[in-house]
């Protein structure tokens, strides 16, 4: 190591984003509480604070040693991604930043080396996970930093409390939006070939493994989502068509493989795709029979060939499903999504002409407004959470909630721009309020608005200035068609796994006591647009939570 280098080392929560040029918190790792089959997280800070100019620019790398015993570790590099538009203007001043420039995001296979810049900080995130030969008890990462001499750079360690405890099963719902057809088109394979299924099944399986997804969105039909009118999107439809003689015939042979994928990783529910397009069923999807689009912009929803064909459809597609191991309670359909006040008509036909055909399976969609659901319009009703507050306060239930674009102030979200705990605080909240499940749009929307033209998400993290960067998409299309994780992802993996410790705590102390626990906390009762804006707000309710829940160990 060259002896003029001011190399300096921070270990960092994983509740702070590193940005390059601002210095980290210092010595602000708490003790990581581990469970069963768990894994928690932290990460190593590091910069160049100065050098001396005569002995040239440095090029210096280092080694990374982590030692945890028998605590299984894994450490990815956190990359810098570019981001153009964080914000729409309706935000409020706790983000992390809302000026265009480079941040914190993409996390990609690291090993171990590292090579502090001049003037900019990085780190590597670093995963602990349980493993069957840890004992019960406090443990300790050990962390090193060596050069290539082998001297010792840096040396720190991180506590690790190992709770012998299996967290409940998630007892909420997750969906993102999987768009199969942005994979064929960013990797450039014929939909449907083999390559194309590989692909899928290593994005299903992050959904449900990484993300706590226990649905994945299904193209029974190509999704009729953020399309330009009149436009399509790459056709993706699982299910084939044929017309013979008058009558319809189906092939369900793709469809099958999808849900042996979904049961080979242990996705629960199938959510079909939208059957009427989106902002109020004014039309049919786009729908391929014999080989050529049958109905799309220029069908109406009710139109008698569509629903002729929907009605021939939907019986033997519930059917196979059931034998593929999916019951009506596991099935989830959509008429369209965020019907508005003016599509009460157009969304009232489209989901009647279908609703007997749809009874015993489960039936949402996005809505914001009050009145579709109190006039029994929308029954299962996917809130947006600048609206949710409202139905909440008029005992609405079964509820879902999600959030997108358009919730930028206050909400919880999953913006580049935002703090870490704007995504956390959703499990949270969720449990708070007796939510029964999450969607979001946007697990891999490769495409710019209204799918105008496909983007390179390494390079546009905003669809072409249309979503505030990071709004589209969770996950990046990485090199070898498997999915390669963020940091929002990791939040949105800690959220689901602090709605399980709240579950677990009321499976011992009881609902009321969880409830007021949070409340004191907080100094009251929370909402979606009020709650303690701070990261400690987080961390210091679920501390609580697991104190009480390990009291007696």
């Amino acid at each position: 190591m060259r002896e003029d280098l001011d190399l300096e080392f921070i270990l960092v929560p994983s509740s702070e984003k590193v940005r390059p040029s601002v210095r980290p918190r210092s010595n602000a790792v708490r003790v990581l509480d581990l469970f069963k089959n768990d894994r928690v997280s932290f990460q190593l800070a590091y910069t160049l604070a100065s050098f001396d100019e005569e002995q040239g620019i440095p090029y210096e790398e280092y080694r990374l040693e982590l030692d945890g015993g028998c605590l299984e570790l894994a450490v990815r590099d956190v990359a810098l991604v570019p981001c153009a538009y964080l914000t729409t203007g309706v935000d409020d001043e706790y983000y992390m930043a809302k000026e265009p420039g480079l941040y914190p995001d993409r996390l990609e296979p690291s090993d171990g080396t590292i090579r502090p810049v001049y003037g900019l900080w990085r780190s590597v995130w670093i995963d602990v996970s349980s493993t069957d030969h840890v004992k019960p008890g406090p443990a300790r990462v050990a962390v090193k930093v060596v050069g290539r001499e082998g001297d010792v750079i840096f040396s720190d360690c991180v506590d690790v409390v190992f709770h012998d405890m299996e967290l409940p099963q998630q007892a909420v719902h997750h969906t993102e939006w999987l768009h199969a057809d942005c994979l064929a088109d960013y990797y450039k394979v014929e939909v449907f070939s083999e390559e194309h299924w590989m692909i899928i099944e290593d994005f299903i399986t992050f959904a449900h493994d990484e993300c706590a997804c226990d649905m994945i969105y299904t193209p029974v039909f190509t999704p009729a989502l953020d399309t330009e009118i009149g436009e399509e999107r790459t056709t993706v439809q699982l299910v084939g068509i044929s017309e013979v003689d008058g009558c319809y015939v189906f092939d369900f042979s793709r469809l099958r493989r999808w849900c042996s994928i979904l049961r080979r990783h242990d996705v629960s529910n199938v959510e079909v795709c939208h059957l009427f397009t989106q902002w109020g069923a004014h039309c049919a999807p786009k729908v391929i029979v014999n080989g050529v689009r049958r109905f799309g912009w220029d069908t109406e929803a009710v139109d008698p060939g569509y629903i002729r064909l929907l009605r021939c459809l939907i019986p033997q597609l519930r059917q196979v499903l059931e034998e593929e191991g999916f019951q009506n309670e596991h099935v989830w359909f959509h008429i369209s999504d965020e019907p508005k006040e003016d599509d009460l008509a157009s969304y009232k036909a489209a989901r009647d002409a279908v609703s007997d055909l749809l009874e015993g399976c489960n039936v949402f969609d996005a809505l914001s407004n009050y009145k579709l659901y109190s006039d029994g319009i929308v029954r299962q009703p996917v809130v947006a959470a600048d609206h949710i507050d409202g139905f909440i306060a008029k005992a609405a239930s079964p509820l879902w909630v999600y959030y997108c674009v358009g919730q930028g102030r206050l909400m919880p979200n999953r913006f580049i721009g935002m703090q870490p705990y704007r995504t956390r605080v959703m499990g949270l909240l969720m449990y708070y309020h007796g939510i029964s499940g999450f969607l979001q749009w946007g697990f891999n929307f490769y495409n710019s608005r209204r799918s105008a033209t496909h983007i390179n998400p390494y390079l546009v993290t905003d669809g072409l200035m249309a979503f505030p960067s990071g709004d589209a998409f969770l996950v990046y299309p990485g090199p070898d068609g498997r999915p390669l994780s963020s940091l929002r992802a990791e939040y949105v993996r800690q959220s689901f796994r602090d709605h399980r410790l709240l579950q677990a705590l009321e499976g011992k102390l009881g609902r009321d006591a969880v409830l007021d626990l949070i409340g004191s906390v907080c100094g009251g009762r929370i909402g979606f647009a009020d709650y303690p804006q701070c990261q400690e707000f987080v961390d210091d309710v679920m501390a609580e939570v697991i104190r009480l829940l390990c009291a007696e160990e």
